[in-house]
Formats: C-alpha cells, sequence, structure tokens
C-alpha cells in the first residue's frame, strides 16, 4: 500500500438486506465511506464492510486482502464512490476508491512483517 495512491474496488455484498435500494437513493460519485473490520465475521475473518453513515451497504472482495492488513495497521485510508452502475434503476455494480492517506507504522512494523517474524519464531 502506498501512501497517496487511490486503488479502485469493486463492492460485494450490496445485493442483501435492502442495501441497493439505499445505494441507489443515497449514493453518487464522489460519496464519502467508511470501511470497518470485521473479525469475528463467521464467513471471513478478514472481512471489511463498507459503510455510508451507519448503514452498511456491502463487503470489500476477498481479493483485496490487503485492505484488512493495511485496516488491522491502523493507517487511515480515505473512502469514496467511484461509480454506481445503474441499468433502469437495477443495481449492477458499486465502485469505489480507496486512498490510504496517513501509515500507521514505519514499513518495517507492518502486520504483515509481525506475521512473517511470528511464522519464523514457530520453526
Amino acid at each position: 500500500m502506498e501512501l497517496g495512491r487511490t486503488y479502485k474496488c469493486s463492492v460485494t455484498g450490496f445485493n442483501y438486506e435492502g442495501r441497493a435500494a439505499y445505494i441507489r437513493r443515497h449514493l453518487r460519485a464522489g460519496s464519502a465511506l467508511k470501511l470497518v473490520r470485521e473479525p469475528r465475521n463467521t464467513h471471513d475473518p478478514l472481512a471489511v464492510a463498507v459503510y455510508h453513515d451507519q448503514q452498511k451497504i456491502g463487503y470489500i472482495p476477498a481479493r483485496t486482502r490487503w485492505v484488512a492488513a493495511s485496516l488491522d495497521e491502523g493507517n487511515e485510508h480515505a473512502v469514496k464512490v467511484f461509480e454506481v452502475d445503474l441499468d433502469d434503476g437495477d443495481m449492477l455494480g458499486l465502485y469505489i476508491d480507496i486512498t490510504v492517506i496517513k501509515n500507521a507504522a514505519p514499513p518495517r512494523q507492518t502486520w504483515l512483517s509481525r506475521l512473517s517474524r511470528l511464522f519464523r519464531r514457530e520453526r
């Protein structure tokens, strides 16, 4: 994760619990979002939920694992809607921009480096 770099990402799970209707009503390109780790998520302990205000709108895809690690390290992110993809009012996709705006730890103190040191000790 490069400080100041913006990463584009899709959002999954927006078709559940009325989230798509909420997104259609409230979100536009540029809308500010928040990422929240869900380490107790029974389906995925590395889950990262995406919120608009107090409303959960979906999740970061599992292939974007770096986001969970970055949040666990204490890094700060600016997150905003890049595109709400609609077809005749139906939700086709939600795409966001994630920018790392502040690194909490020097690179040698990151979550991944601590994890690799832990595995080396166990051998």
